[in-house]
């Protein structure tokens, strides 16, 4: 089992492999991390409170025979074979005994490991789909973060967006939901729209697909966009429109469905780029004319690619992940 690797390698006693087997683990996902951490903090409030009762008491307060056969007998009801009784007298079992008694007996308190902790979504070359508690699902882009507070749900519905999110809210008109980016929020009651709010670029768009959607910058202004809209505001000079979305593709990153008609062939490299994270470029001698009109459907780059070079008589030149579009037949 995870927690008792876990214990273990934070006690001290896990093997070479067995360590290297939980940095694996931890590796695999956000959410692995933030359970290691936050069992992490359990075993050093624990081991903490021990040494206080040492430190106080002159010896250990808690019975660690009693509540390692408490541990044991409780192993042995769930008919799990169980190991043999550790020699070493504060072994890892014994150390998972103390956490025991220390959690049920309140001296490690859930306020300190989940109430008072942001939980944290992240993204590095992958999207993924997270279910948040109150119901609302939120896919994050590539190299994107989703942070909210512990009383998520309790007393309000916000979080933190970094990066680019598709967000399907779900309905609850006495706590709107709100999205804070590092230039301003996006507040909704239950609707579905796409926010981009990367560091790195010069604007944070709003796209809605269903329902209202109040999109403001402090100092700036307040926009509220309906469906079939979208809002921009530009970081640099600081202004703020809104425009019937033309962008069919806003969210070919989560569906991997673009269409194009008539399409420039520049623009479509450019939402190729986006869809597949890939780094395609437009040679300087592609005339502005070269355009192509097609839909794609969840296939692969590598499929788009042949499928564009036998439309256009393109050719393709590939160094590594680089890829430049050297000429065209259009």
């Amino acid at each position: 089992m995870i927690r008792e690797l876990m214990t273990r390698y934070l006690a001290g006693e896990a093997s070479a492999p067995e360590a290297q087997e939980l940095k694996e683990w931890i590796a695999i996902s956000a959410e692995n991390q933030l359970e290691f951490d936050r069992f992490k903090k359990a075993f050093d409030l624990s081991t903490e409170q021990i040494r206080r009762n040492r430190s106080a008491a002159g010896s250990l307060a808690i019975d660690v025979d009693r509540e390692w056969d408490y541990f044991r007998a409780t192993v042995e009801d769930r008919k799990i074979v169980p190991l043999e009784k550790p020699s070493r007298p504060f072994g890892w079992m014994r150390i998972a005994a103390a956490i025991l008694l220390l959690v049920t007996s309140g001296l490690v308190i859930n306020y300190f490991i989940y109430k008072t902790s942001d939980v944290h979504y992240q993204t590095a070359y992958e999207t993924k789909v997270i279910e948040l508690p109150d119901g609302s699902k939120v896919t994050l882009n590539r190299k994107s973060r989703l942070t909210h507070g512990p009383d998520f749900n309790g007393e309000n519905r916000a979080v933190q967006l970094s990066g680019e999110a598709f967000f399907e809210v779900a309905d609850n008109a006495q706590m709107p939901f709100i999205i804070h980016t590092g230039e301003g929020t996006v507040e909704v009651v239950g609707t579905t729209f796409n926010v981009q709010a990367y560091d790195s670029t010069s604007a944070v768009e709003v796209v809605v697909q269903t329902g209202v959607v109040l999109f403001s910058v402090p100092s700036v202004k307040t926009l509220e966009l309906r469906a079939g809209t979208k809002g921009v505001f530009r970081k640099q000079s600081r202004d703020m429109t809104s425009a019937v979305n033309d962008d069919v593709n806003f969210q070919s990153w989560n569906t991997r469905r673009m269409v194009f008609t008539d399409a420039p062939l520049r623009r479509v490299v450019e939402t190729i780029n986006k869809t597949y994270n890939a780094n395609i470029t437009v040679g300087a001698g592609i005339p502005e004319s070269c355009a192509v009109t097609v839909t794609f459907d969840q296939q692969s780059l590598d499929a788009v690619l042949r499928v564009l070079e036998n439309t256009l008589g393109l050719e393709i030149r590939r160094e590594g992940n680089n890829i430049e579009i050297t000429s065209a037949g259009c």
